[in-house]
């Protein structure tokens, strides 16, 4: 009877594990796409197959009319990231000045841990429910912003930074546009 037990915890415990497991990896596959417009300017990030889970990224901006591919657009090589979105070296795969790209769902709830800062709350921004991280930095938080990461998907949805001698609703804003990111399984 103690051996059945033990069997069926250790196989519980297995499973849970492999949930949690899964959980923590972001939903990308090889032609996942985010484009995000970064006050104004358009940036598609893409993802490609690389080898093993790995993928690579690549940065492409938009020409003056908004158009991908063209002449005008520039094009750059990111990092290979795991579906961890870790680089190759473990390091947090982050979307140039603008930070992490991804947060694990679970963890995007009031108090959670996105990458080392607290998620502050959980709320409504534009058409998604987010996690919010906020901080500042410099003396007398001269510089702050707000992360918002989808709670569906973890993926960052969008940024505002700003001064302290910005008013409200001025400085830098990153909005996600354009994605075929799937949505998770219920």
């Amino acid at each position: 009877m103690t051996n059945k037990l033990v069997v069926v915890l250790v196989g519980l415990l297995i499973a849970v594990a492999w949930r949690v497991a899964s959980h923590d990896m972001a939903p990308v596959t090889a032609g996942t796409f985010l484009v995000y417009d970064v006050s104004g300017s358009v940036m598609r990030l893409t993802f490609s197959p690389a080898y093993d889970d790995r993928f690579a990224t690549t940065y492409e901006f938009a020409d003056e009319r908004g158009t991908f591919g063209s002449e005008e657009s520039v094009t750059s090589q990111g990092k290979v990231v795991t579906t961890r979105m870790r680089t190759e070296s473990g390091a947090i795969f982050e979307v140039g000045s603008l930070g992490p790209l991804w947060v694990p769902p679970r963890q995007l709830h009031e108090g959670g841990n996105a990458n080392g800062a607290r998620v502050s709350e959980v709320r409504r921004w534009k058409e998604w429910d987010v996690g919010v991280v906020t901080a500042s930095v410099g003396v007398g938080g001269a510089f702050r912003g707000e992360w918002f990461y989808d709670t569906l998907t973890g993926f960052l949805v969008g940024e505002t930074k700003s001064t302290a001698l910005s008013g409200p609703g001025e400085g830098q804003v990153f909005t996600l546009t354009d994605s075929n990111v799937p949505s998770p399984a219920p």
